[in-house]
């Protein structure tokens, strides 16, 4: 697979865990809001809100699909929303083997209780 150069927003992660915000909490029980948005680039993007802050976002990127996972903050200067250094872009395949995995993670939550 080519890879190509990703812009810095989407390849810086942190591993750290966070604990969410209260207001990240109370809106786990909103239903995800889910927008269909055109890029620069004309190619369609689907957005999924996650809470106030975090959103998982459907992309393509050159030849490949991304499923980005991020938090997001506002630019003081303009005023607008801005993908944030906190978070992670999954290729399609490493997003495949999360759902496969995810009987195996549900447990390991469930047992944490």
């Amino acid at each position: 697979m080519k890879r190509g150069k990703l812009s810095q927003d989407y390849v810086n992660s942190d591993s750290d865990y966070e604990s969410s915000s209260q207001n990240d909490n109370q809106q786990k029980s909103t239903p995800a809001k889910t927008a269909a948005v055109k890029s620069a680039a004309n190619d369609e993007e689907s957005i999924f809100e996650l809470s106030g802050k975090r959103r998982v976002t459907v992309r393509k990127f050159r030849s490949s699909i991304l499923i980005d996972i991020r938090e997001y903050y506002e630019d003081k200067a303009s005023g607008e929303e801005r993908p944030g250094k906190k978070g992670i872009s999954l290729t399609k395949e490493q997003y495949e083997k999360l759902k496969e995995l995810m009987p195996e993670i549900d447990a390991a939550v469930k047992n944490m209780k």
